[in-house]
């Protein structure tokens, strides 16, 4: 059974995000139905780029509605998209 670390990804695109330990990595998980998690992954680069846009406005909404406190807004510059294909960020 493939797991989260050894499935390859379904699409050339991934977003990752800037952590402590790790630097840049894909954290971004998805699970189909009955299916182990998984690393998401996109076909286009825009759509990439609206994923990392509707979690930062996911955020500033959560902020604006008094559930989350202002100090715990994401930063777009934690977010990259990564070509897998070009080994590189785009």
């Amino acid at each position: 059974m493939t797991d989260i670390f050894t499935r390859p990804p379904r699409f050339r695109y991934e977003v990752h995000t800037d952590t402590i330990c790790q630097g840049w990595i894909n954290s971004w998980t998805v699970s189909d139905g009955n299916e182990a998690p998984y690393f998401d992954s996109f076909q286009s680069v825009d759509k990439a780029h609206r994923e990392i846009s509707e979690l930062i406005a996911d955020v500033q909404r959560e902020i604006d509605a008094g559930t989350r406190e202002p100090e715990d807004a994401y930063d777009p510059e934690g977010y990259r998209v990564y070509d897998n294909v070009a080994r590189k960020y785009v």
